[in-house]
């Protein structure tokens, strides 16, 4: 696929989601559907809220300079779930990439076409920034949650 001069968008979408304990049991039970929307920047869910901000919101932090229009996420950095750096880096790849465009099935970020991050279900307030550059009139849906504490992104075409 030929990388062309066409649009891009870069976004950075973060995910607060904030359970109260009762809920807890109910986390296997699947993330309803969440497509972004460049208008609303949000949506709710059966989780809990969830917030998608636009990335000139959250400044300037990994930036892709370059052209190859790829997402790059470190959640030892970007996600908060109450866990040491030491930890995170054992539970986490330090740095995941791929380009959201071809969806790279080599890398371990991806499986399906989706993204996958994992956020521990004990933790009843957590947030996730994922950066990333794809083309314009791609969408963004948060599509599930399986087993619980993992969360489902998905890229697709309008």
């Amino acid at each position: 696929m030929a990388m062309g001069t066409s649009a891009r968008t870069t976004l950075t979408l973060t995910l607060t989601l904030t359970f109260a304990s009762f809920i807890a049991t109910a986390l296997g039970q699947g993330l309803t559907s969440c497509e972004y929307d460049a208008d609303s920047c949000g949506c709710k869910t059966n989780k809990g809220l969830i917030s998608l901000k636009k990335y000139e919101d959250k400044g300037l932090t990994y930036v892709d300079t370059s052209s190859s229009a790829e997402y790059t996420w470190n959640p030892c950095k970007d996600v908060s779930i109450g866990l040491t750096d030491a930890a995170c880096i054992q539970a986490f790849p330090p740095i995941l990439s791929y380009d959201c465009g071809t969806h790279d099935s080599t890398t371990s970020s991806v499986k399906s076409g989706y993204a996958t991050f994992n956020l521990k279900a004990t933790v009843e307030s957590r947030q996730s920034e994922i950066k990333c550059t794809c083309k314009s009139g791609e969408k963004f849906s948060f599509v599930k949650e399986d087993p619980p504490g993992y969360y489902y992104l998905e890229w697709t075409l309008k």
